[in-house]
């Protein structure tokens, strides 16, 4: 199946993608985490320029930056981690899911 969709920006195509990675794998990551995430993703870092842009506060993203950097998303020197780098202008994205074959008595 092929699907196509066209987002108005890097950051919009990257919050969908990092969307898509806790749907299909159970993370547990807030709205606030995911738009950390993709601002990382496609924008050089400033803690007060991401605070406003995802009209949150200094505090809010501190935490949110805590946290991303112990599940390993992002590295102490707050850059996104190499295996998540993808172009955002090109995103093709290929998921297989398995399901265990249980068998029953």
């Amino acid at each position: 199946m092929n699907i196509k969709k066209n987002y108005k920006d890097e950051f919009e195509a990257a919050r969908r993608y990092f969307m898509i990675l806790k749907a299909v794998s159970d993370l547990d990551l807030k709205k606030r985490e995911i738009d950390v995430l993709a601002y990382i993703s496609t924008k050089e870092f400033d803690k007060v320029k991401l605070a406003y842009f995802i009209s949150s506060t200094v505090n809010t993203v501190n935490n949110c930056l805590s946290k991303l950097t112990r599940m390993g998303f992002i590295t102490k020197k707050r850059e996104l981690n190499p295996q998540l780098l993808v172009d955002f202008q090109n995103i093709n994205l290929n998921i297989k899911l398995l399901a265990k074959e249980t068998t029953i008595s």
